[in-house]
């Protein structure tokens, strides 16, 4: 089985794709061999749904600059793999794909390996750009702790606070858990003003 939109995939799932998605892509499908480029749009459409999802402009911009950032890493890996490939044997496809990237490769023996060399440290300055991107993102202040989030605790509360509800955590839809929030939202609030009611 695919993934293939927000209202049937896991929500620990996006959350891990999001997250990293060169690591995690796999996660949309239970198949063996699966086809990345193909998982690759299918988690383009879905990001695209997460998107329009979100009415929160900070956190649309967190995940865009973390999406650059993540696909910034994964173009500069392959860079460096294709120039070490390309060290011990021409390969014109991944020579072909680094001259996509703007690359000049000359396949006479008097350049071919000086052009490897710069093409290694010309991509160097894609670690520049990603330090850019990383820098804005918003800082943590000094001294102050950082607690990860257990999203089991969070989808337990959200249960708790709907009256018991339960549910499996590993399974649930990212739109579900995004309807729950809103309910627990609305109850919290509907409970902040009931209680400024009661203390006049």
């Amino acid at each position: 089985m695919t993934y293939k939109t927000l209202e049937t995939t896991p929500y620990k799932v996006v959350l891990k794709i999001v997250n990293d998605p060169v690591s995690n892509l796999h996660l949309l499908t239970d198949e063996e061999n699966p086809d990345f480029e193909k998982l690759g749009e299918i988690w383009m459409s879905i990001y695209e749904e997460l998107i329009a999802l979100d009415p929160n402009n900070e956190s649309n911009k967190i995940l865009h600059i973390e999406r650059e950032i993540s696909a910034l890493k994964a173009k500069y890996d392959f860079i460096q793999l294709s120039v070490c490939a390309l060290e011990f044997d021409y390969d014109k496809e991944l020579a072909d794909m680094l001259r996509e990237f703007g690359y000049t490769i000359r396949v006479d023996n008097e350049n071919y390996y000086q052009d490897l060399e710069r093409v290694r440290r010309e991509s160097k300055a894609i670690l520049n750009v990603i330090k850019r991107h990383q820098n804005n993102l918003p800082k943590q202040e000094e001294g102050e702790d950082f607690t990860k989030v257990n999203i089991d605790e969070v989808l337990a509360f959200y249960c708790t606070v709907l009256n018991g509800m339960d549910f499996d955590y590993n399974t649930v839809t990212y739109t579900k858990v995004m309807a729950l929030q809103k309910q627990v939202s609305e109850k919290i609030k509907a409970i902040e003003e009931n209680n400024r009611n009661i203390n006049k």
